[in-house]
This record gives C-alpha cells, sequence and structure tokens, in this order.
C-alpha cells in the first residue's frame, strides 16, 4: 500500500471534519462489507475463516493514512524493524494503540470494543477533540463511538451502507448514463425473475454472465455463469434465500442482487475520489490492477491512460461524487473500471 500523497491526510480531514488541524483514530476495519451483510438476502457462501483471519490484519495499513498528531488501533504492535523503515523514509507516523486479547476472526473494531482499557483511552481522546475515521462504518463502528465518545468522522453506519451496495452503484450509474456492461439491479423476485429471463438470453447467445450480492467482496458473493441451467438453481436459490430471511426477520421479502453480462476486458482500474462535508468533490488518484490467473498481484501507478481516457475517469467520478453528496454521503470514495478493448475506459461506480 502507498502512503498517502503530500497533503491527503490534511484534505481528508477537512473533508470530513471540516478541520485540517483534527486528530483522528483511525480502523482499518476491512472487509466491513461483512456487517453490512448481516441479514441481507445473498448467495451461498463457503464459510472461510482463515481467510478471515488474514484480512482482519490487513488493519496495520491504516497506520500510513495518519500523520504524528492523529492515532490508528492495531491489533498488534508494529514490528520494530518495519517501523524504522518507514520512519526513516521520513513518514511522521501517528500513535499505535494496541487492543488487548485480539482474536483473529474479529475486526479491529470488535477487538477494541472487547478492551476496557483501550475504550477509556479512546475517552480520552475524545474529550480532546479527536474523531473516529474508519475504512467503512457499520453498527460496530458506531458502538465503539457511542461507548467512547468519539464522534464518526463520517455518516451514520446505515448511510454507508446504503451508497455501498453494489445494487445502488448499478443504478447510479443508469441514472448517470455512465457506461457500464449489460445488467439489472433486482431488489424484489419480479426484478429478479425478469433479469434472470433476460440473462438467459445473453446465455442463450454464447455470453457469460456475473451473479453478485450486493455486498461481495474479495471474491465472495460472486458467482460467473455460462449456462441457463446453473443459472435457474441460482435463481431458485437466491429466491429461497430471500423468503427465508424475510420470514426470520418478520418483512418484506426482498432480494439484493445485481446480474451482468461478463465482458472481456483488457485491464481493471481502481480510481478514488473524496467527498467533502460541503459536497466538494476531489479526484485522488487512478491506478491499475495487475493480475495473474485472476489473482490480484498488485498495482501501476500511474495507470497506462491516455489523456482523454484520465478526462472520463475524473469526469465520471465528479459525477458521482456530486451525486454521493447529494444522498447524504461525504468521505473517501473508491471506485472501479474496467477497459473495454473494443470501446475504451468505462468508468463505473465503487
Amino acid at each position: 500500500m502507498q502512503s498517502p500523497p503530500p497533503g491527503f491526510t490534511g484534505r481528508l480531514k477537512r473533508a470530513v471534519t471540516g478541520d485540517a488541524g483534527t486528530p483522528l483514530v483511525f480502523l482499518g476495519n476491512f472487509e466491513v462489507e461483512n456487517q453490512w451483510a448481516l441479514g441481507e438476502p445473498a448467495l451461498p457462501r463457503v464459510a472461510a475463516h482463515a481467510g478471515s483471519a488474514v484480512v482482519n490484519r490487513m488493519d496495520e495499513f491504516a497506520l500510513l493514512l495518519g500523520g504524528k498528531d492523529d492515532h490508528v488501533v492495531l491489533k498488534t504492535a508494529p514490528d520494530d524493524g518495519y517501523r524504522a523503515y518507514l520512519e526513516g523514509l521520513g513518514l511522521a507516523l501517528p500513535t499505535v494503540h494496541v487492543v488487548a486479547g485480539q482474536r483473529p476472526r474479529r475486526t479491529v473494531s470488535e477487538d477494541a470494543l472487547a478492551d476496557p482499557e483501550l475504550l477509556r483511552t479512546l475517552t480520552d481522546l475524545a474529550a480532546d477533540g479527536a474523531r473516529l475515521t474508519a475504512h467503512g462504518v457499520s453498527t460496530v463502528e458506531e458502538d465503539l463511538a457511542g461507548r467512547t465518545g468519539l464522534r464518526l468522522a463520517a455518516p451514520p453506519a446505515d448511510r454507508c451502507k446504503h451508497v455501498n451496495s453494489k445494487v445502488y452503484s448499478r443504478r447510479l450509474a443508469d441514472e448517470l448514463g455512465i457506461r457500464q456492461a449489460r445488467g439489472w439491479a433486482c431488489e424484489t423476485l419480479e426484478e429478479l425473475a425478469a433479469a434472470v429471463a433476460a440473462a438467459g438470453e445473453l446465455l442463450a447467445a454464447g455470453h457469460r454472465v456475473v451473479v453478485k450480492d450486493a455486498f461481495g467482496v474479495s471474491g465472495k458473493g460472486i458467482v460467473v455463469v455460462d449456462n441457463e441451467r446453473t443459472l435457474a438453481r441460482l435463481h431458485r436459490m437466491a429466491a429461497a434465500q430471500a423468503e427465508r430471511t424475510a420470514r426470520a426477520a418478520g418483512t418484506a421479502v426482498r432480494t439484493a442482487l445485481v446480474i451482468e453480462e461478463w465482458v472481456a476486458k483488457r485491464a481493471d482500474l481502481n480510481y478514488q475520489f473524496t467527498v467533502g462535508r460541503d459536497g466538494g468533490v476531489h479526484f485522488d488518484f487512478v491506478k491499475e490492477l495487475l493480475t495473474e490467473g485472476g489473482v490480484h498481484k498488485g498495482h501501476r501507478m500511474p495507470a497506462r491512460l491516455s489523456e482523454a481516457q484520465l478526462a472520463e475517469i475524473r469526469e465520471g467520478a465528479h459525477r458521482i461524487g456530486e451525486r454521493l453528496a447529494a444522498d447524504g454521503y461525504f468521505g473517501v470514495v473508491g471506485g472501479g473500471a474496467s477497459w473495454d478493448p473494443h470501446l475504451g475506459r468505462k468508468p463505473g461506480g465503487g
């Protein structure tokens, strides 16, 4: 992970608190999508506890986001040699707070909630004006904020969850006229049945489709389909899961899936921008994914983009950011785009 670009931390603080001098407490709670997915109708998944344990240790990436006046909560103390290396590069690192008794399958936020001494320390930081910021805000982070008095430097959990849904992203891109693969967002069983019928026509024509959970992450909750029989089976399973979820919650039956054509592409891109409390949008960067056999190996920066392609990415990001602001979101936004070898690059929602 690259360290933040010059001025990023101050710009982030202004965006999420209104003051570049506000001390922040960072949480690297990666795959917060798992919290957002609780109680949501979804595709069947295979549990991968070992994978979760690895992802939860990515919390250390947050060490590179803050400055000398900031704080970061980690599951374990960083290696002394690694810390010395970072400081040797001239990085002013934040103060590190280590949880007591971390558990591999818990996120750093959950570990913090289970540590009374750390809660007292965070309460003191709150009294000094510090604010809490995280990779993503769920009810867990809201609980931590409530227990310590740390104000969130982010919208409420329900707003963060809403705008991070793939259903929201799909519909947002459609409304803004941003080019994306043929596909359908499904929130009712009727919408799902119509999408399955349309996707069946693509399969019959020799195309593949992909079915995605609204909150799938890191390859989970995503199924690539190349025949109508498999799609029909997924349809039955998804409908049954939606009905079971509704019965358990005592609510109306709904679903939260996206079905899209699987498109051949030359490359994938990740881009980031920041939406301020005042509605302003700042484009941060775009980088090109490096993969091998479908496995993520890293990124290329700068991405191999022409000026016209970069302008298209920037323009798409600003339009998305303005809509996010109108929908009550502020903070850092990660987006994805792909390079269609026939049409050029396609900005997409994150």
